[in-house]
């Protein structure tokens, strides 16, 4: 494989090549972090309205705790 040939599939990132593979995994946290977040944020006021208040404060927990590693992992990834 020539080195032309090699630059059409990695890109330059900071010193380090990246392959296209990686980009779409820091997609993917991102978006199942922006996604978790917005499910929190909902299921959260909605039991505090009342709405919901048969869910179990351990859902919330799960909630929670899975969004903040997915915030980390999207970080991470990066």
């Amino acid at each position: 494989m020539c080195c032309g040939e090699m630059g059409s599939w990695l890109k330059l990132n900071g010193g380090v090549f990246v392959a296209p593979y990686q980009r779409i995994e820091q997609r993917f946290f991102s978006v199942l972090f922006g996604i978790l977040i917005g499910l929190t944020l909902l299921v959260w006021v909605l039991r505090g309205l009342g709405v919901l208040g048969f869910i179990p404060g351990l859902i919330i927990w799960v909630l929670l705790l899975s969004t903040i590693a997915m915030g980390v992992l999207s970080r991470v990834a990066r």
